[in-house]
C-alpha cells in the first residue's frame, strides 16, 4: 500500500448562496439572520456563491469577508458570466467554480409508429419474418 497523498474527485453537497443583485451588504445581512436561525447548523459551513442572475460588478473582497465575519466559509463562485467576473473572484481569494454536467446522451433513434387502419386477424403479422429468440 502506497504511504504518498492521492489526489481523487469527490462530490459534496454544498449550500449555495444565489445573488440576485450585486449589493453585498444585503447578502450579508441575509446570511446573517439564516445563521441566528440555527447557529449551529450553519457554524463553520462551507457556501457557494452564485452570481448568475447578477448584472454589474460585484465586490468579491467585501462579500468574502462578509460571509467569514457571520461564521461561514466562502469556498467558491459559481455562475461567473465572463472571465473578468472571474478574474475579480479570483483576486478575491474564491475558486472559480463551474456547474458539472452530465454527459449527454443522443435520443435512440426510434422508427416511426406504425398504424393498422384494418382489421387485424389471427395469423396476420407486423413484425419481420425472421424471429431470433435469445434464452
Amino acid at each position: 500500500m502506497s504511504q504518498s497523498p492521492d489526489l481523487k474527485g469527490s462530490s459534496f453537497t454544498l449550500s449555495v448562496l444565489h445573488l440576485s443583485d450585486n449589493d453585498v451588504s444585503k447578502a450579508v445581512q441575509f446570511l446573517q439572520q439564516k445563521v441566528s436561525q440555527a447557529p449551529t447548523f450553519f457554524a463553520s459551513a462551507p457556501v457557494v456563491i452564485n452570481v448568475s442572475q447578477v448584472d454589474g460588478d460585484i465586490n468579491f473582497i467585501d462579500l468574502k469577508l462578509g460571509v467569514e465575519e457571520i461564521g461561514m466559509i466562502p469556498v467558491g463562485v459559481t455562475g461567473c458570466q465572463d472571465k473578468r467576473l472571474q478574474n475579480l473572484a479570483s483576486e478575491a481569494g474564491f475558486a472559480v467554480m463551474t456547474a458539472s454536467k452530465a454527459p449527454s446522451q443522443a435520443p435512440a433513434k426510434m422508427e416511426p409508429t406504425k398504424i393498422v387502419r384494418n382489421p387485424v386477424r389471427s395469423g396476420n403479422r407486423s413484425m419481420p419474418k425472421t424471429v431470433t429468440l435469445s434464452y
